[in-house]
């Protein structure tokens, strides 16, 4: 009885520990594995979430500014300054310098839609495109009177003080670097704000670090400011009107690689960033002749003719921002649409 009380209370054998830690390492194991799985799929899930979110943001701001294009602009576009005396005019600009390649309006004209191909940085071997959107501001009524003067040298204009809201108004009023449309009987021109000063005066200063868009080139032949005055000199001049417009230029900034930003510039303010990990932009064109009634789709570059692009499609990538813990690789979502502008796919046929 003494032998087997002795035997009963020795424990467990190591053969038998050896056993149950054996055991245990595989249930531990399997679970750790699990677990890990588990969060690397939570990690997918939340990253794919962000991407599609910042997808989404991009694609629809896009497009929201291009369903708007050539609204209150005229179809034609408006010439830019040009001939004796001018210089090239710049697109994507500011006072801190400009921030896309090709960033020249070589047909010395402004148009609705400017098509960028190719005139952003190349990411993962992909060159990107630049897009460029022109619209009217439609809280802008400072037209509701024609100007009260305009300088010979057409580098100072004078808003009528019954302008309701003013042209200085803290909200919604005139700013430096925004682009004003002026037209009258002799035409169009824009010019970008340099100075608004008291008075209703808002000035058109050219030079290094004023109009930092060049538009403002008041000894150009043609296409400027002073180009519509007629006869020139005040106070004697054509009637005219001037709106505020947008030029929205979108971009890809990738001066951080590991943040690649989709950017929106409008005039001559410094860039927004609309939504981050967009590693590429890709823009085609769909075209209409309306004299030969041809079109033609998916022109990279709207075969040279932006004044008769109809429809434009956008097609954005975007990356997840950082490498899943499953694949060890970015997650990746290209979304696409195409906008026809109300503005440029439809004519009034009676007009």
């Amino acid at each position: 009885m003494q032998r087997v009380s002795y035997r009963t209370s020795r424990g467990f054998s190591i053969f038998e520990l050896i056993i149950a830690m054996g055991l245990a390492t595989v249930v531990l194991g399997g679970a750790l594995a699990l677990t890990s799985q588990a969060i690397g799929i939570s990690d997918m899930v939340s990253q794919r979430s962000d991407m599609q979110q910042n997808g989404r943001v991009a694609i629809n701001m896009m497009a929201l500014d291009a369903s708007l294009a050539g609204t209150g602009f005229p179809t034609s576009g408006v010439q830019l300054p040009s001939g004796v005396g001018s210089q090239d005019s710049y697109l994507a600009c500011d006072s801190a310098g400009c921030y896309v390649t090709n960033n020249v309006y070589t047909a010395e004209r402004l148009y609705a839609v400017w098509p960028g191909q190719a005139g952003g940085p190349t990411i993962n071997g992909v060159a990107t495109d630049v897009l460029t959107l022109v619209y009217d501001d439609p809280t802008s009524e400072f037209d509701q009177y024609v100007l009260t003067d305009i300088e010979a040298n057409g580098k100072d204009i004078t808003f009528d003080a019954a302008t309701t809201p003013a042209y200085n108004d803290a909200v919604v009023g005139l700013k430096v670097g925004d682009v004003l449309l002026l037209s009258s009987a002799n035409g169009s021109a824009v010019g970008e704000i340099t100075e608004v000063n008291a008075g209703g005066k808002v000035g058109f200063s050219p030079g290094v670090g004023n109009g930092e868009l060049r538009f403002n080139q008041s000894g150009a032949a043609f296409g400027s400011v002073k180009s519509i005055i007629h006869p020139p000199g005040p106070p004697t001049f054509s009637p005219t009107s001037a709106r505020r417009i947008y030029i929205v230029t979108y971009y890809i900034d990738n001066s951080d690689p590991d943040i690649p930003l989709l950017m929106r510039q409008v005039n001559a303010h410094p860039p927004m960033a609309v939504a981050e990990y967009v590693e590429n932009l890709q823009v085609t064109y769909d075209i209409y002749d309306a004299l030969t009634f041809v079109g033609t789709a998916a022109l990279d570059d709207a075969g040279g003719l932006p004044n008769q692009i109809r429809k434009t499609n956008i097609s954005v990538t975007v990356r997840s921002p950082g490498e899943t813990m499953i694949g060890q690789d970015f997650q990746r979502i290209t979304l696409t649409t195409s906008v026809g502008p109300r503005n440029l796919t439809y004519r009034d046929r009676y007009e």
